[in-house]
């Protein structure tokens, strides 16, 4: 009734809306209403009364020195007494040695027999070990046959024991031992009443080897021996013992059939292999509180299936336990576990072949699973009302940790009261301050706790996410209850999902620039290279993130000109694609780049892709660099390319970056740059008679000159000339190199001739721009190239001076030529003539051009002294 009350107060509750996986078993068997009785199989006795004949209490007189490691991780000098000794079930006795230094032997004592394999004292690998060293050292090879593979002369019993047992600790310690001496001292002060287990001791005793002259002698037969046991190749189990490794798989949950009267038949079954010899009894019983049944085992691997009958509805909640009883001989070296273990008494190694009890049990019931699935809403459309359509994603590596609080007994019955304000820190017992699981979410967002496999018992859980960069704000802790209720409150759920949802933190931006920080327009020449810069936004958990990925996909117009480059530098930092400075990313080591053409058959479309990829070495050392900061840096990549033959002039060419980014959380984003855009210009030039505008003038040759900016006229490296302009000032101007073809071919030149049409175009020139002063306000306005004529249409007066002209996106076109005009009218000089006014100009031209060039050229001088 109490397992009813109990289902009564968890519908009460009601403390959360679970989901069940349902399972299922075979039945069969009868139930008995008999008190199931387990075998005890801790019925192997040591004592110190009963010994016969080579079954003895074997105390050698020699002492090793060992040092070795103790249960508080300090090192321990001590000396050793080996001993064989022999524990007792009725009549039958078997050899054994001791395994630990830990704890001492105490005589009536009870042992069960264990696998080696079993046992959580060592590993398989050093069971395997054990198991040799036992088969192939005393007793179980004669003195004389040990003497024989060990290669001594005269080896004694003393000293046969003395070395199996030194291997014996030797092998279950390994490194934790250290054998000093194999033999440190003898004690000759034995007895006859301490020697009464065995006629050889008193004879060795009274030997000539328990005397000190011979320590040297009984050591070295002692290390050969010692020696020969470590030596031994490992041996694997001969035979195995009934465990609850016997138990190879079971039904994961009881199956229930309801009968007529309201009870149940309650089945289970499972797969078990043993070992049965003849004179053997060995039965698989399936218990359910008082009722059980059980059916007759036999040799070897089989299925068995039980069905306890009649069941009480009060009962068929509970657990069943499948357990195996019954005696059993099996022929092999074992452990011999102690009742208490350790805190008893020693375990005990050695060989066994006679019948003794054995019991092996697991438990049925439905498995106490927790399920997790953690996700993120992100928008993926509109349907057609109108309505945002969303879809969940999962999240990866979301780290719960789960708490026990409470017994479920205690829960359901008011005995404990939980508060509504969850404080890990004041969780009842302060060994809750810790928790007892830690689950992760895998790719699909999806983690789980078996409560059965793990040993956790039925009750009240506090689960707690962990904080994590990647997500907003983790889900406030929650209880949860396991069993619990169904939703229809008539029974029981062992397996709940719970989805904590989360909002993943936005996406890092990706920013794209020409030649400066935040210049998203500029203007270049055709044939000459400038950089792009890309610059993406370093998400606070890029040091466990996924990937990083960088794409940019060229304009057909755009020639990759490499000099790629990769920095993590601050957001406020000004554009510098120097691989001097700090911070450079290493390519094939901090990322990856490929750049590929694409295939395509549209002559406009984009022709090559760059992909700049971080590897996960690269991400660390990004989150290495910005710290705690990453919101203040970006990661750069510079790279240059050139404006090609298929660029128009005048027309914008953008180019746009694409960042993927995957998160620690395993949630993708995808994000597009800005779209900067660059253009080159173009000058239209028309040369005609300044008498008749329809009379075009072929064979008129121009050079383009701007003017120097400060760094070029301080540049030793960049020659920059005096120009006298129209207005008469002088300017220093540096000579510019252009296209002049609309097709951007061949070689930039310095010079253009008009043709037969009088027409010339300049191609592929930046537009230039300056900052003024109008009104105390500065205002950055075009700049002013210049043409400057070298040589005139023959018949034609050279310019006396250049013809200023400005660049825009449409200065190419026919509508905005520069009309330029020439005379071939000639007079000369004379008083109040026209001819004498030119010459004057001139003369004055010549002569300032003079003066500026010798200050220009003494002030360089002294910037070099």
């Amino acid at each position: 009734m109490k397992r009813m009350k109990r289902l009564l107060a968890l519908l009460a509750a009601g403390v959360m809306t679970v989901s069940m996986l349902p399972a299922t078993v075979n039945a069969e068997e009868n139930v008995t209403d008999s008190v199931y009785e387990e075998t005890n199989s801790y019925a192997l006795n040591y004592g110190a009364k009963k010994y016969g004949p080579y079954n003895f209490e074997y105390p050698s007189p020699y002492y090793p020195e060992l040092t070795y490691k103790y249960v508080n991780d300090t090192y321990t000098e001590r000396t050793g007494v080996n001993c064989l000794y022999n524990t007792l079930n009725s009549e039958e006795y078997i050899n054994v040695y001791c395994v630990d230094q830990y704890t001492s032997l105490q005589y009536n004592r009870f042992y069960q027999r264990v696998n080696l394999e079993d046992s959580d004292f060592y590993s398989d690998e050093t069971a395997a070990q054990l198991r040799s060293i036992v088969l192939k050292g005393f007793p179980h090879t004669s003195v004389e046959k040990l003497a024989e593979a060990a290669n001594v002369e005269d080896l004694t019993l003393g000293e046969a024991v003395h070395a199996t047992q030194l291997a014996i600790w030797q092998t279950a310690y390994g490194d934790e031992l250290i054998i000093n001496s194999y033999v440190k001292k003898i004690e000759a002060w034995w007895n006859d009443k301490q020697c009464r287990y065995h006629d050889l001791c008193m004879e060795e005793i009274n030997s000539g080897y328990a005397v000190e002259d011979n320590i040297e002698t009984i050591s070295e037969h002692v290390e050969k021996v010692y020696n020969y046991l470590l030596s031994l190749e490992p041996t694997e189990p001969q035979e195995v013992a009934v465990s609850n490794a016997s138990f190879i798989e079971w039904s994961s949950s009881p199956l229930l059939t309801e009968n007529e009267d309201g009870t149940y038949d309650v089945t289970v079954s499972a797969t078990v292999n043993v070992v049965e010899k003849s004179g053997d009894a060995l039965t698989m019983s399936a218990v359910l509180d008082d009722y059980f049944t059980t059916v007759d085992l036999s040799n070897g691997e089989q299925e068995v299936s039980l069905t306890i009958k009649n069941v009480p509805s009060d009962s068929v909640q509970g657990k069943v336990t499948l357990a195996i009883d019954g005696i059993q001989t099996v022929s092999d070296v074992y452990m011999f576990e102690v009742d208490g273990e350790r805190e008893t008494a020693q375990r005990l190694i050695g060989y066994s072949d006679i019948q003794l009890p054995v019991h092996a049990e697991v438990v049925v019931e439905p498995e106490r699973i927790l399920n997790f699935y953690k996700t993120t809403k992100i928008a993926i459309g509109v349907d057609g009302n109108g309505e945002t359509v969303y879809s969940r994603l999962p999240l990866s590596g979301i780290t719960f940790d789960i708490y026990f609080v409470a017994d479920l007994d205690d829960y359901v019955s008011g005995a404990i009261t939980l508060p509504e304000t969850i404080d890990i820190g004041s969780l009842g017992d302060p060994t809750y301050h810790y928790p007892e699981y830690t689950v992760t979410t895998d790719e699909s967002g999806k983690a789980s706790i078996s409560l059965s496999k793990n040993g956790l018992p039925d009750g009240v859980y506090v689960v707690k996410e962990r904080e994590h960069v990647a997500i907003e704000k983790p889900v406030d802790p929650f209880y949860i209850m396991l069993p619990a209720t169904n939703d229809d409150g008539d029974g029981w759920v062992y397996e709940i999902t719970v989805e904590p949802k989360n909002t993943v933190e936005s996406a890092p931006e990706i920013k794209k620039d020409v030649n400066e920080i935040e210049n998203n327009s500029d203007t270049v020449n055709a044939g000459e290279e400038f950089t792009w810069i890309v610059r993406g936004d370093v998400p606070s958990d890029i040091k466990d993130a996924k990937s990083y990925v960088i794409t940019d996909t060229l304009d057909y117009r755009l020639t990759y000109a490499e000099n790629l480059v990769v920095k993590v530098e601050p957001e406020t930092a000004e554009a510098d694609n120097s691989t001097e400075t700090e911070n450079v990313l290493i390519e094939g080591t901090d990322y990856a780049l490929t750049v590929t053409d694409k295939d395509i058959s549209d002559d406009t479309a984009a022709t090559k892709e760059i992909v700049v990829s971080l590897t996960a070495s690269g991400m660390r050392k990004v989150a290495k660099i910005v710290g705690d900061n990453s919101e203040d840096y970006e990661v750069r990549v510079y790279f240059n390319t050139i404006v090609d033959e298929d660029a128009s002039m005048g027309t914008n060419i953008p180019n746009q970056a694409t960042l993927n980014y995957t998160n620690s959380v395993n949630f993708d984003f995808e994000v597009d740059s800005d779209i900067p855009e660059v253009y080159t210009c173009g000058i239209n030039i028309y040369k005609y008679d300044v008498k008749n505008t329809e009379k075009a003038l072929q064979g008129a040759e121009f050079m383009v000159a701007r003017k120097a900016t400060a760094a070029e006229i301080a540049d030793q490296n960049v020659k920059t000339s005096a120009l006298v302009t129209g207005s008469g000032t002088i300017e220093e101007v540096v000579y510019v190199k252009f296209y002049n073809n609309a097709e951007l071919s061949g070689d930039r030149v310095n010079t253009v001739v008009t043709g037969e049409d009088g027409k010339a175009v300049i191609y592929g020139l930046e537009e230039v721009f300056e900052t003024v002063t109008v009104d105390g306000v500065e205002t950055t306005q075009t700049a002013s190239y210049y043409l400057v004529e070298t040589k005139a249409p023959s018949g034609y007066n050279l310019l006396s001076y250049p013809v200023t002209v400005k660049l825009d996106r449409d200065s190419h076109l026919e509508a905005n030529r520069v009309e330029v005009a020439n005379s071939n009218a000639f007079t000369l000089p004379t008083t109040g003539g026209v001819g004498t006014t030119i010459f004057t100009v001139s003369g004055m031209s010549i002569v300032a051009v003079a003066v500026f060039l010798m200050i220009r050229n003494r002030r360089k001088e002294d910037e070099l002294a």
